[in-house]
């Protein structure tokens, strides 16, 4: 859960990545049939705020370089390089 929540905050607030949504979609899935749902979203939420915290504690852009370097060094499939398509 931790890295799904790191991926999707990431996504959100980090230029040049974006969430791999099979991927995330698939993540969820598993945790809930794993965990329950309940536990998933306490352990989804506690994540998300450990997160934040972080991002709070170092600042966005040195948590994004962080986030972004792990995700590239231990191969995340929930956060890849690039933008979602502009429907503008």
């Amino acid at each position: 859960m931790e890295h799904l929540a790191s991926s999707i905050l990431a996504a959100s607030v980090c230029a040049g990545v974006r969430f791999n949504g099979d991927t995330v979609v698939t993540s969820l899935a598993a945790a809930v049939v794993l965990l329950g749902r309940k536990r998933a979203e306490d352990a989804f939420f506690s994540a998300m705020k450990a997160n934040i915290d972080g991002m709070s504690d170092t600042g966005k852009e040195d948590w994004c370089a962080a986030t972004i370097k792990a995700a590239k060094e231990q191969n995340w499939e929930t956060l890849v390089e690039g933008h979602d398509v502009d429907t503008k």
